[in-house]
């Protein structure tokens, strides 16, 4: 049992079916969100509600960038949000958003908004073949960029510098300097008859909208949020928030780091901007506590952080791997029932299998073949372009069976 299940009150953790592969180093650092504003695309009004998007160099640039290797010509137009009228998904989880009087920008021009979430940024680097340093030096090359938000998340998956769950005596006791004034500290339990679990825990410095250190237990996330099991004993999460001019600054380390080719350049200036954020002290008679000593187990942690490989990339389970295990949770019953009922009628179950699929490939959209796709790369398969060649699978089956 390791140090992490103690201070959770578990057990031994139970080693299933992977969330993610068995990590062979003990930390990794991760870009876990990133959004900005930008005018360089071109937009143009066409009526109330309605925006035109120039397909220019510009454009076609940015798509490429995200990944996209498709023609413009068959991109879709997709719900609109933040108060943008439109939008378009590169993959399954980039969003790009455009068309708002509210959201012109003080040189008068229209922005487009990119959105990349967490699951996006995974999908980025593992599926579109895409490189962050590339991205960002891009964007941060056209004058009017405005960097809305980045994530930076540090993974640690031993605990063995620093413990979390020592932060709450530590932070209830005022031995810590941090850059942030409101902290909030959050842990939840469920009682059971012989033992009390825990489902979470998570300390937040500052607050929703401005820049922000929270670290919690991930592994205790996924397994209340998602009832995901990790073969990881121990799942620790630093995350580190950017807005507006933080976000530049950082974005602008960045690439100065990567660029040089200093994986360790840049993990140091991250170590180091942890640092800043939060100073885990060793109290002192000195009524200043800037000039208490901070404490060895974070200054090992600091260094342990500033060692991290910042091109070893996290694999990352698939939508369609999710999307087997919940049918699998959910409809195995179902399923069950509905092959008991016809076992002495075959044809019929066959019969309404097929009417599914196709009723069910005649529903696939962009973003549903760009699922596929991930999935088909992940196992060495060549992607789909025309989702119809299946639909005439399923009639040379239909054809099998009249014959037969």
């Amino acid at each position: 049992m390791s140090k992490a299940d103690v201070a959770r009150g578990y057990g031994n953790t139970p080693s299933t079916s992977a969330l993610v592969e068995k990590r062979t180093l003990d930390k990794q650092v991760l870009v876990d969100w990133l959004s900005a504003t930008f005018d360089f695309v071109k937009i143009e009004k066409i009526s109330k509600n309605l925006y035109e998007l120039k397909h220019d160099h510009n454009l076609q640039a940015l798509l490429y960038m995200l990944g996209y290797t498709g023609s413009m010509a068959i991109l879709k137009d997709g719900p609109g949000r933040y108060g943008y009228a439109h939008s378009i998904t590169i993959g399954e989880h980039i969003e790009l958003y455009y068309g708002s009087e509210r959201a012109k920008n003080k040189h008068g021009n229209y922005t487009m908004q990119l959105e990349m979430n967490g699951k996006a940024c995974r999908e980025y680097e593992n599926h579109l073949n895409g490189n962050f340093q590339k991205l960002k030096k891009f964007l941060i090359s056209f004058d009017h960029t405005q960097f809305t938000r980045v994530d930076y998340a540090i993974d640690d998956f031993s605990a063995t510098e620093f413990n979390i769950y020592d932060l709450t005596r530590i932070i209830e006791s005022g031995h810590y300097v941090s850059a942030f004034k409101d902290v909030n500290m959050w842990r939840g339990l469920r009682n059971k008859t012989d033992m009390t679990i825990n489902k979470g825990y998570t300390v937040q410095f500052g607050n929703r909208g401005s820049n922000m250190l929270v670290i919690y237990d991930k592994l205790l996330e996924q397994l209340d949020k998602e009832g995901k099991k990790a073969n990881v004993d121990t799942w620790y999460r630093y995350e580190m928030r950017f807005v507006k001019e933080k976000a530049r600054v950082v974005i602008e380390n960045y690439i100065t780091a990567v660029e040089e080719d200093d994986s360790q350049l840049f993990m140091t200036f991250a170590s180091e901007l942890l640092y800043t954020l939060l100073d885990l002290k060793i109290p002192s008679n000195n009524k200043q506590k800037t000039r208490w000593k901070t404490r060895e187990d974070w200054l090992n942690f600091l260094e342990a952080v500033s060692k991290v490989d910042l091109k070893v990339r996290r694999r990352i389970e698939s939508t369609i791997e999710q999307k087997k295990k919940y049918i699998k949770r959910s409809y195995d019953k179902f399923f069950a029932t509905l092959w008991i009922a016809l076992e002495k009628d075959e044809t019929n179950l066959q019969k309404l299998l097929k009417e599914m699929l196709k009723d069910g490939i005649s529903k696939i959209d962009d973003k549903a073949l760009a699922t596929i796709n991930n999935y088909r790369r992940d196992h060495n398969l060549e992607t789909v372009e025309d989702i119809t060649d299946f639909i005439d699978m399923l009639d040379e089956l239909d054809g099998d069976d009249e014959d037969d």
